[in-house]
């Protein structure tokens, strides 16, 4: 609204101002087109005009509505202007070697982010997202926001670390992430994995890996679990919960299937 100074009779004249196209502040030409069409999808553009105003970047989304910005491959350079979307709780950017830096500052209620294959991309401030449950990103970047990512282990529901470099450690604990129900560590060269407390984990791809041993103990059966453990070549052991077979972890190699003990189990005897 608009009320400029008095007019020849004396009286103030109120006028309506046309409010902003939210979407014009997103800097990036690639993901504002992104945005855009994001924005008819997940019901952002409310009144359906071809734009979000300020009103509607204020609108809180109804539960369950993947509210947020898919720009997976569309080479993001920078994410600037997303901070006008308070309510986004998704926002996906992988695969854009040109992105440096993410400002998350400005969206709190953040409950996805996907950033892996940004190779440019070496760390990432996860602290302004409590409510964060789902994960992709390189495996340097992981690293750096381990302790970030530890301190909301229980809620994690999704994990994707890709891209590990042969000077990085190739062990993974995952301890105590009693919520985690996919982690995907395909191709990483990884000789060490921890899941003790996995036990809602239904989706684990893990192929292309140096393993000898993976203890799934913990693990309960779905009947949809879907666990792809292919391409490890050192694989000798799996400790497993009595009653799963081999064809249910959809393994094409020999390796020893163990009921019990599990290494865990052993070490709580002594």
């Amino acid at each position: 609204m608009k009320i400029s100074t008095p007019d020849e009779t004396g009286k103030f004249v109120v006028g309506q101002t046309a409010s902003p196209n939210m979407l014009d502040l997103i800097e990036d030409e690639m993901l504002r087109m992104a945005a855009e069409i994001s924005a008819i999808m997940y019901g952002m553009d409310a009144n359906e005009d071809g734009k979000v105003s300020a009103y509607e970047a204020e609108l809180v989304p109804e539960d369950g509505v993947p509210y947020g910005f898919d720009a997976g491959g569309w080479q993001v350079a920078s994410t600037k202007g997303i901070e006008n979307f308070p309510h986004l709780r998704h926002l996906d950017v992988n695969t854009s070697d040109n992105l440096t830096e993410i400002d998350l500052s400005g969206n709190t209620e953040l409950m996805s982010i996907h950033v892996q294959n940004c190779n440019n991309l070496k760390t990432l401030d996860l602290s302004p997202c409590p409510n964060l449950m789902e994960l992709g990103c390189n495996y340097d970047v992981f690293l750096s926001v381990r302790p970030q990512i530890e301190k909301i282990k229980t809620q994690i529901h999704t994990l994707g670390i890709f891209n590990r470099k042969a000077d990085e450690t190739p062990s993974l604990d995952f301890t105590g992430f009693s919520n985690m129900q996919r982690l995907y560590v395909n191709d990483n060269g990884l000789t060490e994995i921890k899941l003790a407390g996995c036990n809602k984990l239904w989706r684990f791809i893990a192929n292309g890996n140096a393993f000898e041993e993976i203890d799934l103990s913990e693990v309960e059966r779905y009947p949809g679990n879907d666990y792809f453990l292919d391409n490890n070549p050192h694989l000798k052991r799996i400790y497993i919960w009595k009653g799963y077979t081999h064809d249910f972890y959809n393994m094409t190699y020999d390796c020893l299937l163990y009921t019990s003990p599990s290494p865990r189990d052993r070490q709580k005897s002594r």
